[in-house]
C-alpha cells in the first residue's frame, strides 16, 4: 500500500517524537498529494513492474528549492531513513533532479554519491529519473532495492523514464484518474509488449510462464516452451537492409500467429528469437506436431520488396516434468534445445535433453581456454602443400590452424571453430593466423602463394585495411597471398561482402572459392566475381571411387574453370585412383592426404622444395 507523506527535516533532526513527526510530515504534504491522487498510481504501477519495495515521488521544496521532499512513496514507513528529504544534488533523486537525467547506482554503499543514512539502512541500488512539470525540472521518480546482488538494466531504465514521462504529464495537466489510468496501461503494454511486432516481449513472457506454471500446479498438467530462431537472419538482414528485416520479421510474427490456438503465447523476444508456450500439455507427441506446424508455416518464402525470401528457423522444446514447472529453467533449456538444432543443420525441432547442460559447459570451457591459448599464442598453423597436377611442383600451401591443449590433447578445428565463430573469437583468431601464414610464406620460394581461409564474420569492412597492414609488416607480395571465401560468401547479395571482395582484388591478393559445389552458385555471378581459383569440394573427389558418375560434376567444374580463366583446384585427395581421374580429367592442382598432410612450418618447407612426380612414379611401380 503506497504512503502518501514525507519528512520536512532530515532524519535524526531534533523536535518532535518519531510518531508526531511522521504525522507532522504528512499533514504538510497532505494537500499536494491529494491534488494529483494519480502520482500514487505512478508509484504503485512502478513498483508493480519493476519490483521493487521501494519507489518513491521526490518534488523540489518550492520554499526551499535546495532541497527535495517525498510526497508519495511505496514499500517502507515513513520513519525509514529513505523517507528523510534530501538535498538536490545528493543520492540518486537528488542527482537526477541537479544534473537533469537517469541516474543509475547499481553499487550503492560504494558510490561517491551514496547516502550515508541509506548505506547504514543497507540499500543495495538505487535509480532516478527527472520529473518536469511544463519543461522544468521539479522532482524526481526514484526506486531502491535492499535485495543483494540487484542491478538495474536497461529494461528496468527505459520503464522507470516511461513512468516519470507520465508523472510529468499529471503534475503538467493535472489529468483526471480516467486518463491517467489509460495512460498508464499504455506504458504497462509498451513496457511488455515488442514495438516492432506488437507480441508480448521477454517481460511479459516471464509473466506468462509464471501464471501458466501456477495453473500446471493447480490442474496437474504440463506446459512446454518452444524456442524459435530464424536461420540465416543476418544474411538477410545484410543483404536487404534493415529495413527488409523488420518487414520480414513482422510477416514471420503473423504466420506464428496464424496456427496457433488463441491460449496459447507468442512472444518476441529480440532479434529474430521467437518463444511460444502452450499449456495443457498431452504428450512430447503433441508438442512436435505444433512445432511441425511452425516450421511448416515458415517453410513458404516470404515476399519482401518485391523479393522472394526463403526462410526456415531452429526451435527448441522444453518440457515442464511432474514437478512444479520452472519458468527459468523452461527457458534455459529450451534455449540450449534451439542451438542444439542449430548444430544440426537447423530447419528442425529438438527437444531438451539433460546432457546438453553438460555439452553447453565443455563449449564454455573451450571458448576460456581458447581465448587464453590465442592471448598467449598455443596454436600452431600447419600447411598442406597445393601441387599442379601437370608440372608435379609445388606452388602453394593452405594455412590450418592447429591447436594442442595442455589437458585434452588435440582438439578438432571441427570443434574449436564454430565456438570461436559464435564467439567472435574468429577475428582474434583469423588476424593471427594471416599474420603467421604471411610472415611463413616469406621464407618459401617466391613462386609458392600460401592460401588463408576467411570466417563470414571477418568479411566487415576493416579486412581490406587489415589485409594490407599484415601484407605490409610481413613484406609478402599481394599476389602471394590467395584468400579463401566459401561458395556461399561468394555468391551473397550483401553490398558490403562484394566492396570487400573488389578491395581486396584490387590490392593484387587472390582469391579462391571454397568447397565449391556444394551451394548454389549462379554462373552469371561467378563471371562477375574477381576469383582466381574455384576449390572443388571434397564430396565430389570422392565420388570418384564410390560412383559411376563421380567424374560427371568434375569435368563440368573443370570445364567452367578453363571458359572462364580459372584455375581448379581439387580437395580431399585421398586414392590414387583419384589422382589419376583428375589428371585425365585435366584438373589443374591438387591438394589432400594422398600427396601430403598437414605439417608444422618446418616439414612443410621441405616438402615445398619437391616434385610430386616421383611420389606419383612409386605409386605406378607399386601397382
Amino acid at each position: 500500500m503506497a504512503v502518501v507523506g514525507a519528512a520536512l527535516v532530515a532524519p535524526g533532526a531534533a523536535g518532535a517524537s518519531q510518531g508526531s513527526q511522521a504525522d507532522a510530515m504528512a499533514a504538510a504534504v497532505r494537500p499536494f498529494a491529494a491534488a494529483i491522487p494519480e502520482l500514487d498510481a505512478v508509484v504503485a504501477g512502478a513498483a508493480e513492474l519493476l519490483g521493487d519495495a521501494i519507489v518513491g515521488l521526490r518534488r523540489v521544496d518550492s520554499s526551499d528549492p535546495a532541497y527535495a521532499d517525498l510526497v508519495c512513496s511505496t514499500g517502507f514507513e515513513l520513519t525509514s531513513p529513505v523517507a528523510g528529504r534530501i538535498r538536490v544534488g545528493e543520492g540518486a533523486g537528488g542527482r537526477a533532479i541537479a544534473e537533469n537525467r537517469l541516474v543509475v547506482m547499481n553499487d550503492y554503499a560504494k558510490d561517491v554519491h551514496a547516502l550515508e543514512p541509506f548505506v547504514k539502512d543497507s540499500l543495495r541500488a538505487a535509480m532516478a529519473t527527472p520529473v518536469h512539470e511544463d519543461g522544468e525540472v521539479v522532482g524526481s521518480l526514484v526506486v531502491a532495492s535492499h535485495s543483494q546482488g540487484r542491478r538495474y538494466g536497461a529494461t528496468e531504465q527505459e520503464m522507470l523514464l516511461s513512468f516519470a514521462d507520465h508523472a510529468s504529464l499529471a503534475l503538467t495537466n493535472a489529468k483526471t484518474s480516467e486518463s491517467l489510468r489509460r495512460a498508464l496501461e499504455d506504458a504497462r503494454y509498451d513496457a511488455m509488449h515488442d514495438v516492432l511486432t506488437t507480441l508480448p516481449n521477454r517481460a511479459l513472457l516471464r509473466d506468462r510462464l509464471d501464471q501458466a506454471s501456477h495453473r500446471a500446479v493447480r490442474h496437474g498438467s504440463q506446459i512446454a516452451l518452444l524456442f524459435l530462431d530464424l536461420d540465416g537472419f543476418k544474411h538477410i538482414n545484410d543483404s536487404l537492409g534493415h529495413d527488409a528485416g523488420d518487414e520480414l520479421l513482422v510477416a514471420v510474427a503473423r504466420r506464428l500467429g496464424n496456427v496457433l490456438r488463441d491460449a496459447d503465447t507468442i512472444a518476441r523476444l529480440g532479434g529474430d528469437e521467437f518463444a511460444v508456450v502452450v499449456e495443457e500439455v498431452v504428450d512430447i507427441a503433441q508438442v512436435r506436431q505444433i512445432a511441425d506446424r511452425l516450421l511448416s508455416a515458415l517453410a513458404q518464402p516470404v515476399s519482401i520488396h518485391g523479393r522472394d525470401v526463403a526462410i526456415s528457423a531452429s526451435i527448441g522444446i522444453a518440457m515442464s516434468g511432474a514437478e512444479r514447472p520452472d519458468p527459468r529453467a523452461l527457458l534455459q533449456n529450451a534455449d540450449l534445445a534451439m542451438y542444439e538444432a542449430k548444430r544440426s543443420g537447423g530447419a528442425c525441432a529438438v527437444r531438451f535433453e539433460g546432457a546438453m547442460h553438460e555439452h553447453v559447459l565443455d563449449r564454455l570451457d573451450i571458448e576460456h581456454d581458447l581465448r587464453q591459448a590465442i592471448a598467449n599464442e598455443q596454436l600452431a598453423v600447419h600447411y598442406q602443400p597445393i601441387w599442379d597436377l601437370r608440372s608435379g611442383a609445388a606452388v602453394g600451401a593452405e594455412a590450418l590452424v592447429r591447436w594442442q591443449h595442455p589437458v585434452r590433447g588435440a582438439i578438432s578445428p571441427a570443434d574449436f571453430i564454430p565456438i570461436a565463430e559464435s564467439s567472435r573469437l574468429i577475428l582474434t583468431l583469423g588476424e593471427w593466423v594471416l599474420r603467421q601464414a604471411c610472415a611463413q610464406a616469406t621464407k618459401w620460394h617466391q613462386n609458392v602463394t600460401v592460401s588463408v581461409n576467411l570466417s563470414p564474420r571477418q568479411m566487415e569492412p576493416g579486412l581490406p585495411r587489415l589485409v594490407a597492414d599484415v601484407l605490409q609488416d610481413t613484406g609478402l607480395a599481394p599476389r602471394r597471398l590467395t584468400l579463401e571465401v566459401t561458395e556461399g560468401m561468394a555468391m551473397t547479395d550483401s553490398p558490403q561482402t562484394m566492396d570487400v571482395i573488389h578491395q581486396l582484388h584490387r590490392m593484387g591478393v587472390h582469391l579462391a572459392i571454397d568447397d565449391f559445389g556444394t551451394g548454389y552458385s549462379s554462373l552469371g555471378r561467378l563471371r562477375d566475381l574477381p576469383v582466381d581459383q574455384i576449390k572443388i569440394d571434397r564430396t565430389f573427389v570422392a565420388d570418384l571411387d564410390t560412383r559411376a558418375d563421380g567424374a560427371i560434376m568434375i569435368s563440368a567444374i573443370v570445364a567452367l574453370c578453363a571458359g572462364a580463366g580459372l584455375i581448379a583446384v581439387a580437395e580431399g585427395v585421398e586414392t590414387y585412383e583419384q589422382l589419376r581421374q583428375l589428371q585425365a580429367l585435366g584438373c589443374d592442382r591438387a591438394q589432400g592426404f594422398l600427396l601430403a598432410r598437414p605439417a608444422a612450418a618446418e616439414l612443410a618447407a621441405e616438402l615445398l622444395t619437391g616434385e610430386v612426380g616421383s611420389f606419383l612414379k612409386q605409386h605406378e611401380q607399386s601397382a
